[in-house]
């Protein structure tokens, strides 16, 4: 049976009619894909599980199969990542949180590095950041895999008189209606094994805008196991490959968290 499955399928944009030629992964969905013509982000219709099946020549290997194998085995382990994430914030476990926003957004904001745009924070828990930046008339979406975090920022998002989209969703499942102009990574990268950076990387990617700019923190352990996972400096260059990003200069910043541990901060701009 596995030799009569076909890898390749012709995806046509619904905007442009650009066709493609990609191969099919066997072992996961994929929910979205960036045109190569006309840059729209294309995501599966209603009851498909990927955008092959919506727009491909040929389905994907799981449907060819008539099994659901990869897109159960996902779902399982999101609502397993949903759960966890959610006893950590009703048992109090969250010694990453500071109770206030980043000084690291500080800094990009004080060096007007960052300007008001169109930003997204993928893992905002409590959402310090998403106040501050509303405060400071941010178009912000926030999303975390975890509700409780989600309904604390809008109880303080409606008592502030504040706006900002918030969603409780998995990332890797989540796919925004349209770009951004920047991101704001800090919690996600290192809370994410080591196996799951290229997927995020690929998130990060196709969810900004030509040009877009990523504002990255990399959590330096010096350790094994996690999280917080080490993202180590050649491991995150070899991540955000310098054919897709352009890498600033280190930004010196010396924000250290309690636990002692501290993030590596980067301008990364997306290259098209």
């Amino acid at each position: 049976m596995a030799n009569d499955i076909i890898l390749e399928s012709t995806l046509t944009c619904p905007e442009c009619g650009e066709q493609t030629t990609e191969t099919m992964p066997t072992d996961a969905c994929q929910w979205f894909y960036e045109c190569t013509k006309c840059g729209v982000l294309l995501k599966p219709l209603k009851g498909d599980c990927c955008v092959f099946c919506s727009y491909g020549s040929i389905h994907c290997p799981p449907i060819q199969q008539n099994t659901a194998t990869c897109c159960s085995r996902q779902t399982t382990e999101l609502k397993h990542d949903q759960d966890e994430w959610e006893n950590r914030y009703q048992q109090g476990q969250t010694g990453w949180d500071r109770g206030e926003a980043s000084p690291n957004l500080h800094y990009w904001l004080d060096n007007d590095l960052l300007k008001p745009c169109r930003i997204l924070i993928p893992g905002c828990g409590n959402g310090h950041e998403v106040v501050a930046l509303a405060e400071k008339g941010f178009d912000v979406v926030a999303v975390d895999i975890a509700p409780s975090p989600i309904e604390n920022l809008n109880e303080v998002l409606e008592a502030k008189n504040l706006t900002a989209t918030l969603i409780q969703a998995d990332f890797f499942t989540w796919q925004p209606d349209q770009h951004f102009d920047a991101i704001y990574e800090q919690t996600s990268l290192c809370a994410l094994p080591s196996e799951h950076w290229q997927t995020y990387e690929t998130c990060l990617y196709n969810w900004l805008n030509p040009k877009g700019k990523l504002f990255a923190h990399f959590m330096q352990t010096g350790q094994e196991g996690g999280p917080p996972f080490h993202c180590e400096h050649t491991a995150m260059t070899n991540l955000f490959a310098s054919n897709r990003w352009h890498w600033s200069e280190q930004h010196k910043t010396n924000v250290i968290h309690s636990n002692g541990l501290f993030e590596q901060p980067y301008l990364l701009k997306k290259k098209v």
